[in-house]
């Protein structure tokens, strides 16, 4: 088979360099022209290291490629959000380490098992719904899907997390996902909800004694003569008139 014209060049360079290097082992053969025996030796010693720098390179191409593997591996099982791969039926295929950390629990004991158990019951069924949008998006409509749900996960409390996920395409269904943890700002936001909600009511108050000032006069003027002196009903009716005197004058 004839080669190409760009396996040629590598072939001649490659025999070059055997040749080089066997003259390098050899000490100069006396007596002239090689005689057939030793012109076969020779050529034979010359493949012999050509499969020998062959295997060197290949080698040290090897040793590349697993440095670089390792160096991807760490980076996906380190990274600060969790990755997994989840079958069609749900099953989770592979993982890193930060998503087997946020379902608490080790990651041989994850594979195979269905991350839908540890959603909370009362999100189990948004999850479902949101694992079929990924998997049935046709390749055309192919982008990502995004939901907020919470985890149920061993060992902790729940997890509030945001799911990331999009169809693996050009394979059986899969769905290459990313799990990130929002428990801290669902918190925050849960505070600023609860600090505005009170801040609503005092003004509602405030509003309705400021457009009424009379009526908590007469409910206090009311109660602070059926109540005995110094009950905490009598001291809480002092203190509205007082400050109903202070917005009047």
């Amino acid at each position: 088979m004839r080669k190409s014209r760009t396996e040629a060049p590598d072939a001649a360079a490659l025999r070059h360099r055997a040749e080089e290097r066997l003259k390098e082992r050899k000490t100069r053969v006396p007596g002239g022209d090689l005689a057939d025996s030793h012109r076969l030796l020779h050529e034979l010693e010359v493949h012999q290291i050509e499969l020998e720098m062959q295997n060197e390179e290949l080698r040290a191409a090897r040793q590349e490629i697993e440095a670089g593997l390792a160096r991807y591996t760490e980076l996906f099982d380190f990274a600060p959000i969790g990755y997994l791969a989840i079958a069609g039926d749900g099953t989770i295929r592979e993982l890193n380490l930060t998503a087997a950390r946020l379902l608490g629990t080790e990651r041989q004991r994850l594979l195979g098992r269905r991350l839908g158990f540890f959603v909370v019951e009362r999100h189990r069924q948004a999850f479902n719904r949101f694992l079929q949008r990924v998997l049935t998006t046709s390749a055309e409509e192919q982008g990502t899907e995004s939901c907020e749900l919470s985890l149920a996960a061993e060992g902790t409390g729940p997890l509030e997390v945001r799911l990331t996920a999009a169809a693996l395409q050009g394979s059986s269904a899969t769905a290459l996902m990313a799990v990130e943890d929002v428990t801290a700002r669902k918190r925050a936001e849960a505070g600023l909800h609860d600090e505005s909600r009170r801040k609503d009511e005092f003004l509602a108050i405030l509003s309705h004694e400021l457009r009424n000032p009379l009526a908590p006069i007469r409910t206090g003027l009311y109660v602070l003569e059926r109540a005995v002196p110094g009950s905490d009903q009598a001291l809480k009716a002092q203190a509205v008139l007082g400050r109903q005197v202070t917005h009047l004058t």
